[in-house]
Parts: C-alpha cells; structure tokens; sequence
C-alpha cells in the first residue's frame, strides 16, 4: 500500500512454480497482483512495454 501511494509498481520476474506456490500460500499474489508476476523476464518487460506504451 505503501508503494501504491508513492506511485511505485511493484513486479515479480523470474518467478519459478515453488516461489509462486509459497507466495500463494502466504496469500501475497493477491497482494502483489498476479498480473504482475511474470515466469520470464522477457514476459516481464513485455508487460511494462505494453503498460508504457498505453499510458
């Protein structure tokens, strides 16, 4: 919540299935937001070409 007000974007790259699986068990994806957190980082910056260019 922090972040959100200073306007920081906080993401996830590089997030292999045992890091996803503990984070979902920690109930942090939805804290986070599974839109983003990326298995590659290619699907990372992907995404934040996507987010720049329709900004």
């Amino acid at each position: 919540r922090e972040l959100t007000r200073r306007g920081v974007v906080f993401a996830l790259a590089r997030v292999k299935q045992d890091l996803l699986d503990d984070l979902e068990a920690y109930g942090l994806v939805e804290s986070v937001g599974r839109e983003l957190i990326f298995p590659t980082l290619p699907t990372a910056v992907a995404a934040y070409r996507e987010w720049c260019r329709t900004r």
